[in-house]
Order: structure tokens, then C-alpha cells, then sequence
């Protein structure tokens, strides 16, 4: 037994030189250990206890934030701010403005209205809002009760992989856009000659243009990947994935 507390001092010893030779070297010292958070009051009882006698703060690995956003898989991309926030406190209008008061406050406007199950922008459903008349944009700012010249047309656009293909809504965009605003200064309205990536889309391109600004952001993937590849194509991609694994196993 001796000679076992024996080498356990020793080994004890040996380390608190190894440390000390160390920092020498390096030039700094040794850091204190970042101390534990506690989350309840008889666990903060606890641990400020065992400090008191002497005994080492308890180490906890780092905590990692909850994931919020429009993509909560991804931890790495930004919070999504509060909703419709105060004018005052919203970061658009002058917090010195003393005529703030006036204006009506988001929540009280939207709140009766459909939500977006995305939670996108300031949390409403504009289409269906648009689409149950609880707004009419003017299509002319000096003609009352102009409608939209509404083009209804869909395009496909085929993706690689299992992913699900997108259809382009000409009817959901014209309803607030002109042809001009798109064509052809972003898409040139000919096959084939606009080539559309996602790395383009997060830089500000193409639909990027729009969404992400004054429109929801395109990590909502699945409101434009909205037509699902069929059963065959999947078994197919399967199938071929099993022969290139045999091909380099």
C-alpha cells in the first residue's frame, strides 16, 4: 500500500513539474479553470461548498446555445431576430423620434392574421393574406382598384440527386411583381440560359436577389423543392450507388 501512495506522489509530483517546466518555456502562465454554471440553486449550494473546502470547481464541457432560426439543424447560422418588434426599438425607425408613439405597432396588425409556418420575415403568410383580400396592393399608385396582369405559368427545374425538384410559380410572383423587375436584368425569360445554383442563390443572385431581403430566406428549402423525384428515379439512384460501391470496395 505504501508503495503505491508512494508512486502516486511520485506521479503527482512529476506532472506538477512537467506543468511547471511548461509554462517556463512557453513564457505565460497557467490559466485558472473556467469555473461550472451552476442551474439550480441546491447545485450552486453544492459546488460553492466543495470550492470552500478546498476541493477543485467542478468542469463542465461548454453548453451549446439551443439552435433557433430558419434552419434549426444548423447551429452555425445566425439566431432569427424577435418579431415585429416596437418601432422604436426595431433598428429602422429613430428611437429619438417623439412622434414614435403615433405609429401602430406590428403585433397589433398582424396578429389576426394567417402565420407563416416558417416563421419567415415578420411571421405572416402573405399569400394567403393576399389570397383572403385582408390587403389590396394598388397595382398603379395614381389609379384606385387596378388589378395585377396575373401570368400563370409554372416552370420546372430539374435537380441532381434525390433532392426534390423546384416549380417556379409565375402566378405567386406576379401578383406583387411586374415582368420588368425580373426580365431581364435578373433571368433571362429564354431555356436554358439561366444557370441557378444554391451557392448563387446565398450570394445574392438570381432568386438570392429577392430572397433573403424583402422575401423568405432560401434556407426554407422545402418551399420551392416542392415536387418529390418518383419512386423509380429513387430505386434507380440506388441501385446504381450499390454497383460504383462494388466497383471500389
Amino acid at each position: 500500500m505504501n508503495m503505491l501512495v508512494d508512486i502516486k506522489r511520485l506521479g503527482l509530483l512529476g506532472g506538477l513539474a512537467t506543468v511547471a517546466l511548461g509554462t517556463l518555456i512557453v513564457g505565460c502562465s497557467v490559466e485558472p479553470p473556467v469555473r461550472y454554471v451552476p442551474r439550480s440553486p441546491d447545485d450552486a449550494v453544492a459546488r460553492a461548498a466543495g470550492s470552500e473546502m478546498g476541493k477543485p470547481a467542478f468542469m463542465a464541457p461548454p453548453e451549446v446555445p439551443p439552435p433557433s432560426g430558419p434552419v434549426p439543424m444548423n447551429r452555425l447560422l445566425k439566431p432569427a431576430p424577435p418579431l415585429n418588434l416596437p418601432p422604436a426599438t426595431d433598428g429602422i425607425h429613430d428611437p429619438a423620434d417623439d412622434q414614435l408613439h403615433l405609429l401602430q405597432r406590428p403585433s397589433e396588425v398582424f396578429s389576426p392574421w394567417p402565420k407563416d409556418p416558417y416563421r419567415a420575415g415578420n411571421g405572416v403568410d402573405w399569400m394567403k393574406v393576399l389570397a383572403q383580400g385582408k390587403i389590396k396592393p394598388r397595382w398603379e399608385l395614381d389609379k384606385a382598384g387596378t388589378a395585377p396582369p396575373v401570368f400563370d405559368l409554372n416552370i420546372e427545374f430539374k435537380v441532381k440527386g434525390s433532392t426534390p425538384d423546384v416549380i417556379f410559380s409565375h402566378g405567386a410572383h406576379t401578383r406583387w411583381l411586374a415582368c420588368a423587375n425580373c426580365h431581364a436584368g435578373i433571368f433571362v425569360p429564354q431555356k436554358g440560359a439561366n444557370r441557378i445554383t444554391m451557392e448563387g442563390i446565398m450570394r445574392g443572385q438570381k432568386c438570392g436577389v429577392c430572397h433573403g431581403s424583402v422575401a423568405f430566406p432560401p434556407t426554407e428549402c422545402a418551399r420551392c423543392h416542392t415536387r418529390p423525384k418518383s419512386d423509380q428515379i429513387i430505386e434507380e439512384m440506388i441501385r446504381a450507388r450499390k454497383r460504383v460501391w462494388k466497383v471500389y470496395r
